[in-house]
C-alpha cells in the first residue's frame, strides 16, 4: 500500500495529492498500498459498499479500527441531521458513506464510540461491508460508520487487536476482538502472516509505502534488528495492546540526551514525537535554541542544523534521524526560523518525524518490530520484495533480546522477557491501562488526530 502525504493546517484543511493504489503483487502473499504524502498525515483512498463509494482515511499504526464517516454525520456541512453549531466540517473533501444505498452493508446493531486525546470524537454503529483498495477487494470487513464526528475523515487503524474499541470500550461481558484489516488479509489467504513494512519516505517525497505480508530489502540500509513489542500491562493482559518497544539512548551530534533506557510507542498517526521533558530540554540546549515570546516556543535559524542529526539506539539498531525532521516552521515569522518538533509528555511516542528515517517491519503475529535506517538512494527503487512466512529474512535479534519473545516493562522502563497472566478485564479498565479515559470511551495516546490538529507542519 503506497500512501499519499497530505499537507495543510489541519486534517480538515489539508489538500489531496495522488490517488492510492493497492493491489495484490505477482509475488504470492503480498499486498502493496500507496499512500499520499502531504506532511500532516498519511492518506489512503478506499471504496466501501456494493456501489463502491469512495473516501479517504488516515492510515494509523496507533489504532486498530476501520471507521468511516456516514453521510448522515451531523457535523457535516449540509448534513442530513444538521446541528446548530459553528463546529461543522466539510465532509465532501474526503467523502462519506451512505450505508442505506449499499446492499452489502449489514449492521450488527452494536454501538461504536471512540475519543481521542485532543477530544475529537466519533460515534455510530458497527457493521460489515465490502472494502476495496485499488484492485483488492475484501468482503464482510468489519467497519464502523460514524454518524457523529467532528473529523472530516475516517481512520484505517492497522494496530494490534487489543486496541480495538470493541475490546477496550465494552463491558467485560461484551468485550471482544475481531479481525481488523491486516488480520483479515491473512485469514483470507491474501498474505501469509500478519506483518507489514512501513516506509514513509523523505519529507519532500509525495508518497510512501506500506507492504502487507512482506519486506522490501531495497528500502533499508545494512540489516534489520528485531526487538520485542512490550506488554505494558502484564498484570491485566496476556499480550501487548500498543506497538511499544524499548530504546536505549538518544543523542544529538554525539551529545547524550537520554541517560536511561525507556519505552516508546511507534505511531504513524502522530505527526510529531512526544518525549520526556528532560529529553526535550536537553535537545533544546544541545541545539542552541532560545525561547521566542512572539511564537511561544524555542526556535533557531533553520540553517544552523544542516547536516546535523539525532541518533536513536534500539538494542543494537542505531537509527540516524536528520535534525531537519524535527524542525517546524511557524506562521507569522520568517521561514528561516525553525522550532523543535518535539513535545513534552510522560508517554514517549515516536511519530512521523522519527519514522521517516527508519524502515520498520511490524510483526503482529509474533509481537516483534524490526528496524533499520531507511534507504533514500537510487537503489531504493530496485524492489527486492519477499513474502514473509515465518521469521523476517535478513533480520537478527537485538543483543539483549536473543530470542523471539514478548517483553514486559519493569518500573525502570527497561524491557524484560517475563510474562504474566491477565486478570479480569474490569481490573484493567479501572487501572487506566490502555488510556481508558471514561468507562465506555477509549483514549488513544499519540492518535492521528492529536498531532495533526495540535501542531501544523
Amino acid at each position: 500500500m503506497d500512501f499519499n502525504i497530505h499537507r495543510g493546517s489541519s486534517v480538515n484543511s489539508a489538500e489531496h495529492g495522488a490517488s492510492i493504489q493497492l493491489s495484490k503483487r505477482e509475488v504470492n502473499g503480498l499486498v502493496t498500498m500507496k499512500l499520499v504524502n502531504e506532511n500532516t498525515f498519511y492518506l489512503a483512498n478506499l471504496s466501501v459498499g456494493s456501489n463502491s463509494q469512495n473516501m479517504g482515511v488516515l492510515v494509523d499504526t496507533g489504532s486498530s479500527d476501520l471507521w468511516v464517516i456516514g453521510s448522515d454525520n451531523s457535523y457535516c456541512t449540509g448534513g442530513i441531521a444538521k446541528r446548530d453549531t459553528s463546529d461543522d466540517v466539510d465532509c465532501s473533501v474526503y467523502g462519506t458513506f451512505d450505508k442505506s444505498t449499499s446492499t452489502s452493508f449489514k449492521s450488527n446493531n452494536t454501538v461504536f464510540t471512540t475519543l481521542y486525546t485532543d477530544e475529537m470524537t466519533a460515534s455510530g454503529e458497527w457493521g460489515y461491508d465490502t472494502v476495496s483498495i485499488g484492485s483488492l477487494t475484501v468482503e464482510n470487513m468489519s467497519i464502523a460508520v460514524a454518524n457523529m464526528t467532528d473529523s472530516s475523515m475516517g481512520v484505517l487503524g492497522i494496530g494490534l487487536p487489543g486496541m480495538e474499541t470493541t475490546y477496550t470500550s465494552m463491558s467485560e461481558e461484551d468485550a471482544h476482538m475481531y479481525e481488523n484489516f491486516p488480520m483479515k488479509l491473512k485469514s483470507e489467504g491474501i498474505i501469509m502472516k500478519n506483518i507489514y513494512s512501513l516506509y514513509l519516505n523523505q519529507e519532500s517525497a509525495s508518497y510512501g509505502t506500506v507492504l502487507f505480508g512482506g519486506v522490501d530489502h531495497s528500502k533499508y540500509i545494512d540489516r534489520l534488528i528485531t526487538v520485542p513489542i512490550i506488554n505494558s500491562y502484564p498484570d491485566y493482559l496476556d499480550n501487548p495492546v500498543l506497538i511499544q518497544v524499548a530504546y536505549d539512548s538518544i543523542s544529538f551530534e554525539g551529545k547524550t540526551l537520554l541517560h536511561a533506557s525507556d519505552t516508546a510507542i511507534l505511531d504513524s498517526g502522530s505527526t510529531i514525537s512526544y518525549l520526556p521533558s528532560a529529553v526535550v530540554n536537553a535537545a533544546v540546549s544541545a541545539m542552541g535554541m532560545r525561547y521566542h515570546k512572539n511564537i511561544g516556543a524555542y526556535a533557531a535559524s533553520c540553517n544552523s542544523f544542516k547536516d546535523k542529526s539525532f541518533n536513536f539506539t534500539f538494542d543494537g539498531a542505531d537509527i540516524t534521524v536528520p535534525a531537519s525532521n524535527f524542525l517546524i516552521n511557524f506562521a507569522g515569522i520568517p521561514s528561516s526560523i525553525c522550532g523543535l518538533g518535539m513535545m513534552e509528555s510522560d508517554q514517549t511516542v515516536f511519530g512521523d518525524n522519527f519514522l521517516r528515517a527508519a524502515y520498520v517491519v511490524y510483526d503482529l503475529d509474533d509481537y516483534e518490530v524490526s528496524l533499520a535506517n531507511a534507504n533514500f538512494g537510487e537503489s531504493s527503487n530496485d524492489e527486492d520484495v519477499v513474502a514473509v512466512v515465518s521469521t523476517i529474512p535478513n533480520a537478527r535479534f537485538g543483543a539483549s533480546t536473543g530470542t523471539s519473545n514478548t517483553a514486559t516493562t519493569t518500573r525502570a522502563g527497561r524491557a524484560s522477557t517475563s510474562r504474566s497472566s491477565s486478570t479480569k478485564f474490569s481490573s484493567l479498565r479501572n487501572s487506566g491501562a490502555g488510556h481508558i479515559a471514561f468507562p465506555e470511551v477509549l483514549t488513544i495516546m499519540g492518535s492521528v488526530f492529536c498531532s495533526a490538529l495540535l501542531l501544523i507542519l
